[in-house]
């Protein structure tokens, strides 16, 4: 299999010659995507990259999108999958550029791997118990999500399980819906108007959102179940994890984008 045959075509790109770091997730978030390729002009220029964007512990809406530029391999329509698969282990990235003839002509990422997971691993089986990580990191509805976020940033991941009082599985927490009420709240705040009460920290209003007001619903697996199950949760729903639990509800693990990328490379 070639990376034309599960390559995402004529993707969404961003001239990063004007834009803002604010556009540039704005734009991500319009389309449901974590990356997006960056041109000045008509030459590519690099990766916004939604995980290495969120990495920075302070953004501003105005900062410049071209300081968030990051360097890519660069890929043709004839690279293989198996290199593509080696070289997401390997350089830790989650998308690459496909270019012929230096024209970008689409991205092959993760997410592709994933939506195509049943028909690349052909006869291979895997259960979810094989890859799960058996330590998950989570958090509870009363949690604050600035909290869930630097557990998340800790783990570079996107989403974080949530938890109810007795311990099971209640939602799913991502990252870029605290990004995204976030950005509203500065924005309320550039407007002159005045966001809900909290605590002041210095001359700064602190906003305390707890996690269960901020969660979508959570979808999850069982640990006998095949990772194609998670995948296809993953493709559906737009993760990069998905939580294993027991019959019980209780949270067993946690299966990622990176464990079965790391299992197709073995």
């Amino acid at each position: 299999m070639l990376v034309k045959d599960i390559m995402t075509r004529e993707p969404v790109i961003i001239d990063v010659r004007e834009a803002t770091i604010s556009d540039a997730m704005e734009k991500m978030r319009g389309v449901d995507v974590h990356q997006i390729p960056a041109v000045n002009g008509r030459r590519y220029t690099g990766m916004l990259n939604y995980r290495e964007i969120m990495r920075r512990r302070s953004l501003q809406l105005t900062s410049k999108a071209q300081n968030y530029v990051i360097s890519t391999p660069e890929l043709t329509p004839d690279t293989g999958i198996d290199d593509v698969i080696r070289l997401l282990v390997d350089t830790g990235l989650s998308a690459f550029p496909v270019l012929e003839k230096k024209k970008l002509t689409g991205i092959v990422s993760r997410s592709d791997i994933i939506r195509n997971l049943e028909e690349i691993m052909g006869s291979r089986e895997l259960r979810n118990r094989q890859i799960m990580s058996t330590e998950p990191v989570f958090v509870y509805e009363e949690d604050n999500v600035d909290e869930a976020a630097v557990k998340m940033r800790g783990l570079d991941e996107t989403e974080i399980p949530v938890l109810d009082k007795s311990g099971m599985l209640s939602g799913i927490l991502r990252l870029d819906d605290i990004a995204a009420d976030t950005f509203k709240r500065q924005k309320q705040s550039i407007q002159g108007r005045e966001g809900a009460t909290g605590d002041r920290a210095g001359d700064k209003l602190k906003v305390v959102i707890k996690s269960a007001s901020l969660m979508d619903n959570a979808e999850w697996v069982f640990p006998e179940d095949s990772i194609i199950k998670a995948a296809k949760i993953m493709g559906s729903r737009r993760l990069h994890i998905v939580p294993v639990v027991d019959h019980e509800m209780h949270l067993e693990g946690v299966v990622g984008v990176s464990d079965i990328i790391d299992a197709l490379d073995q």
